[in-house]
């Protein structure tokens, strides 16, 4: 049987639509016909330009959308109704089931055992059609519609397998791993912690997120990490502290516990920063820090977290000249006329376009000796001087407890070495006086003392 006609669904990532081009042309060349459908998006990249909007605001959802308003997709049209009987073929081809195809196959260790790394996946999930009719109709609350919505390898490696130190960064990217989703508070705080205080590349970012995230999308995704590197049309105006946040959002533990059962054992006020514990503490715990839990990769969040500011701020110094405004002090970018629609303008004419810029970016850069912030962008979240009061005297507890027990230890010692013993409770035979009795060495019996 000869197929004369290809039907497929449009891709817009650049890396795809020139693979999806060169198909196209192959099999053009061998007499076949492509039809390419536009299936899964409202506005086309190509359909969405700032005529009858203006450049201004440009990297904004509202922005956007209202480009969207000014300059309508395509239809979305009303489905055929299902033909009433379909004829069956004179002869049926040869089929296979999924699993026969052997499309994958699961690794197998030296020792012979397979390796089902998609496990806890499948658990997590319910595929299909009706996996996400189910997802719809269920995560929705109604007022929340008229919400306005604005948005060294090493350390790497640690950061990709959950290992920083960092409680919440590590449950979170543990989650990751295992089921392949976190959700979008999550999201920021990793982010954050990997860009601002690790200070790696969002490429390394985006490149993870694109292998693990089930729900990942090139476009979102890359969008996203772009912003929150500061290097996309957005730019995150915010900071999440990796501590702070955890106390926010996860203030009994419950989710560090869920993902990292090792550190289940700490209390509540102590979990999201076990190098704050007493050793006692951890002990009665089960915590071995640096052995079954890593040591924080980085001591200091404050002392990187300015070395990051400073980073950016050298950038803009030496490296936008004609890309700041000089006005305001914002990030301008250069975007052709024509692919904003705007008519009436010289071929090749380019439109610099003023974008969201952190202000703290904009004060440390016209100011860059300086030693204060007042634009500092990490949300602290609701910290109170209760729980480190609590630290504290969790600390000071531990330590008179256990400087206590150092004591009578050494005296139990001495007092062994001096040949003096305590009875034993069960060798009184409940007899009054009891005490302290001494071991002479001239008789082999114990003298009252």
């Amino acid at each position: 049987m000869v197929y004369r006609n290809v039907v497929w669904t449009a891709l817009y990532e650049p890396i795809l639509k020139e693979r999806d081009s060169r198909l196209e042309k192959r099999l053009a060349g061998a007499g076949v016909h492509v039809d390419i459908e536009h299936s899964y998006l409202l506005h086309r990249p190509d359909q969405v330009t700032v005529a009858g909007v203006g450049a201004r605001g440009i990297g904004s959802v509202t922005h956007f959308m209202e480009c969207c308003k000014s300059n309508p997709g395509d239809s979305i049209g009303k489905p055929i109704d299902p033909p009433r009987y379909l004829n069956n073929p004179t002869t049926w081809p040869t089929s296979h089931s999924l699993p026969q195809l052997r499309l994958y196959r699961k690794p197998v260790k030296a020792d012979g055992s397979v390796v089902d790394w998609a496990k806890e996946i499948r658990a997590s999930w319910k595929f299909g059609e009706d996996g996400g009719y189910q997802n719809l109709r269920k995560p929705i609350r109604l007022p929340y519609a008229n919400q306005p919505w604005s948005q060294n390898k090493a350390h790497l490696k640690a950061w990709q397998r959950g290992n920083t130190g960092f409680p919440l960064v590590d449950a979170s990217m543990r989650q990751l791993w295992k089921i392949g989703w976190m959700n979008n508070y999550m999201r920021h705080v990793v982010a954050s912690f990997l860009i601002s205080y690790l200070r790696i590349s969002w490429i390394e970012g985006y490149n993870w997120f694109q292998d693990t995230l089930l729900d990942a999308d090139v476009a979102i995704n890359a969008m996203m990490w772009q912003n929150g590197g500061m290097s996309g049309l957005d730019q995150w105006n915010f900071v999440m502290h990796p501590v702070d946040a955890a106390f926010t959002c996860d203030p009994q533990g419950e989710f560090v516990r869920t993902w990292i059962p090792e550190l289940a054992g700490l209390p509540d006020k102590l979990i999201h920063q076990p190098w704050k514990c007493p050793k006692g503490v951890l002990s009665r715990a089960g915590v071995r820090l640096g052995e079954n839990y890593p040591n924080r990769i980085i001591e200091n969040l404050e002392d990187a977290r300015e070395q990051s500011l400073q980073d950016v701020t050298e950038v803009r110094r030496k490296h936008s000249r004609g890309f700041i405004d000089p006005q305001h002090g914002r990030d301008m970018t250069g975007i052709p006329c024509t692919l904003l629609g705007i008519n009436g303008v010289k071929q090749n004419s380019i439109l610099m376009v003023p974008l969201i810029t952190r202000k703290e970016f904009i004060y440390r850069t016209g100011c860059p000796d300086a030693k204060d912030n007042p634009y500092n962008a990490v949300l602290k979240g609701y910290v109170g001087r209760a729980r480190d009061e609590e630290i504290e005297r969790t600390n000071k507890v531990d330590f008179t407890a256990s400087t206590m027990l150092e004591f009578k230890e050494r005296k139990a010692r001495l007092d062994k070495l001096n040949g003096v013993v305590e009875e034993d409770e069960g060798r009184r035979g409940g007899r009054r006086g009891g005490g302290i009795q001494r071991r002479t060495k001239t008789h082999d019996k114990f003298t009252k003392v």
